[in-house]
């Protein structure tokens, strides 16, 4: 098993389409159309020894890639695994890694078809160049189908004209998101990955939208996203009993998400929607309420035919709700 292809084959199981093609630099290209087939149709992964270069002819041409390291963005469990390791070793590897990849994959294919669902129910004429904010982003998988989906591209392509912009409290994600959702800059075996211009990622406190997001030229958005919201959620921590206190002298939710809408719709264009999902319908009143509390008018709210199950009585997007920002006479300032 080749580990020098390994980035590659993460990306096509996770549903990432390559720019003009093929990855740039890639040992055998001529592969790549037979792998994508394989890889987004089928439930197991196929058979591939047979269509990669052996570690030899890949020292032969290029003696540095035989002790290449496995990238440590991303794959930091396997960062200390050499390509000269054990044939049983770099098989665990890349199954293990792949088949994280293709679960990731088929959420993205199935939050795709969500949107081409549902999205297209409503009499949303998407804008130009138009901008996305995604609230509580975590690893923001999703960022990829938003960008292709909004952006009129084919599933597991980027748009260029759609800018994504993530927030979420926690560094740990937003380094995942970076990672995550970076390109190759010219070499996929052996360069870095870079984040491209129309996407950013922010650690900040979406309760606080004004300090989180001071450092963009224009934070007026056209659609914002809330995946997996934990609606029922209170302050309970020192910290979260500072923003309570924060939030009742404004008059706002003390549920937590309740306050994060509230925050979301000054910073929302009119017009524009919000989409939220949630892992259970039993989430789904709540979140409705909380929504319209904020001023937005709830357009479609149903349970999701595209949704993945997750754990227990938990699915991926199981409830979708989509609202609209339709007025204008309400106290928006900042």
């Amino acid at each position: 098993m080749n580990l020098t292809l390994l980035p590659i084959y993460y990306e096509i199981c996770a549903g990432v389409l390559p720019k003009d093609g093929t990855y740039p630099n890639c040992p055998n290209p001529e592969m790549y159309p037979d792998i994508l087939e394989n890889f987004s149709k089928s439930s197991s992964l196929p058979n591939i020894g047979s269509k990669l270069k052996s570690d030899t002819q890949l020292s032969k041409k290029n003696p540095k890639k035989s002790c290449q390291i496995v990238s440590k963005d991303l794959f930091p469990e396997f960062s200390d695994t050499s390509l000269e390791s054990s044939d049983s070793e770099k098989n665990r590897i890349f199954n293990a890694i792949c088949e994280s990849a293709k679960l990731m994959g088929n959420r993205r294919r199935a939050f795709r078809q969500m949107l081409e669902t549902y999205v297209s129910q409503l009499r949303y004429s998407t804008p130009q160049n138009p901008r996305i904010l995604n609230l509580g982003c975590g690893q923001c998988e999703e960022a990829l189908v938003l960008s292709g989906y909004f952006g009129n591209k084919p599933f597991g392509s980027k748009s260029d004209s759609v800018q994504c912009v993530g927030i979420d409290i926690d560094q740990k994600s937003i380094d995942s998101a970076i990672s995550l959702n970076s390109d190759w800059n010219s070499d996929c075996i052996t360069s870095k990955k870079v984040l491209p211009d129309n996407y950013k990622f922010i650690n900040g406190d979406a309760s606080f939208l004004k300090q989180s997001l001071k450092e963009l030229v224009d934070s007026d958005f056209d659609i914002i996203v809330a995946r997996h919201p934990q609606v029922f959620e209170r302050p309970e921590d020192e910290y979260d009993k500072y923003a309570k206190d924060l939030l009742e002298q404004e008059g706002w939710e003390i549920n937590l998400w309740g306050g994060i809408f509230q925050e979301a719709y000054k910073y929302h264009k009119t017009g524009g929607i919000i989409l939220v999902t949630n892992y259970h319908e039993s989430e789904a009143p709540e979140t409705e309420n909380l929504l319209r509390n904020a001023g937005y008018k709830i357009e479609l709210s149903c349970e999701n035919m595209h949704a993945i199950h997750h754990v227990d009585e938990a699915y991926f997007d199981k409830w979708i709700i989509i609202a609209r920002k339709t007025i204008t006479d309400k106290e928006t300032n900042r």
